[in-house]
């Protein structure tokens, strides 16, 4: 099969044409013929959409959205946790610094030992307020999707 492109009314419409008659005509291996191509498309397209409904179960797909959605709000949850969890520590290390510098006024710690101790319980409290950050980020770009029309939409070919 080969394509023939012809104008008809301004129009350009495409036809799979008979390379067997094509080629030697005058041999008359075949008859002259040819089909429109954008209906061969549509046909094949139907076949093949008729053929996915006819195999795949909806209920399937739902169940398979379903847990995906399950796994989703663990992760979720999951990551709230973790952003709680950062955040008590954060708190923690602020009195930690707050003692400190108690200690240091009163005279309990060298200046030396508060710099060097303000300065690792600061770098604690930045890292941690970064990590934060990140995960209430990621948190806040998984979008949540209707999975149930996703798969409705699959199996009745809307694309």
């Amino acid at each position: 099969m080969s394509i023939a492109v012809h104008k008809k009314e301004n129009k350009e419409i495409a036809y799979l044409r008979c390379n067997t008659y094509a080629s030697v005509p005058s041999l008359k291996l075949c008859t002259p013929h040819s089909n429109n191509l954008e209906k061969v498309t549509e046909i094949v397209l139907e076949t093949v959409k008729a053929r996915c409904r006819e195999y795949l179960k909806e209920e399937k797909f739902e169940s398979l959205a379903k847990k995906t959605k399950n796994q989703f709000e663990k992760r979720r949850n999951s990551i709230q946790n973790e952003i709680k969890i950062l955040e008590r520590k954060v708190k923690g290390l602020n009195e930690k610094i707050d003692r400190i510098y108690e200690d240091k006024i009163s005279g309990k710690i060298t200046e030396i030992d508060f710099e060097r101790i303000y300065k690792k319980n600061l770098e604690m409290r930045e890292n941690m307020e970064k990590q934060i950050e990140q995960l209430k980020n990621s948190n806040t770009e998984e979008k949540q999707v209707d999975l149930k029309k996703i798969v409705k939409e699959f199996v009745k070919m809307k694309i």
